[in-house]
């Protein structure tokens, strides 16, 4: 992936109203992931939203803070963004969820272990050793995720539902 400074205002194939409805709803679901564990609602007031088409098709998250999304993903332009069983664009809580679980790779400092890992154990720095390394990360917060019962209620069957299709 380009640095972040490359990122930083680089035009996207999007129009301007699109791109601006992205901002407000990645915003929004944003919102939702810091309701649905507020005890995290201060760590990720912190994480700067950044949005490029070049982070691939969902999201990214870097060591300095910022959760990086794609704006087709966002407002469910793409595959990856929708319900694989109904091709209907996630809502905007499940979108929370998904910001939540890309905010606990940054709380874990999942970037500074791997990097500790690799020296350690002698891993060259490779895009499979970082996949694999992010597989595993992914496994610990989904592990997690799923122990924890969102505060109010009413999310719960949302929540369950939605970390079931991303197992």
């Amino acid at each position: 992936m380009n640095s972040l400074e490359d990122l930083r205002g680089k035009a996207t194939s999007l129009p301007p109203e699109v791109q601006n409805q992205a901002r407000f709803a990645a915003r929004n679901a944003f919102a939702r992931a810091r309701l649905l564990q507020p005890y995290l609602a201060n760590f990720m007031g912190e994480i700067t939203l950044l949005q490029t088409e070049e982070v691939g098709p969902t999201f990214a998250v870097s060591p300095d803070m910022y959760l990086i999304y794609n704006p087709a993903f966002i407002l469910g332009l793409n595959d990856a963004g929708r319900n694989p069983d109904t091709g209907e664009p996630m809502s905007l809580w499940e979108y929370g969820i998904a910001f939540l679980h890309e905010s606990l790779h940054i709380v874990f400092n999942h970037f500074e272990r791997f990097y500790k890992y690799r020296m350690k154990m002698g891993i060259e720095d490779t895009p499979t050793s970082r996949h694999r390394w992010n597989i595993a990360g992914d496994c610990v917060i989904n592990v997690i995720l799923r122990g924890v019962v969102p505060i109010n209620p009413n999310f719960e069957n949302l929540f369950v539902s939605f970390m079931n299709r991303r197992a």
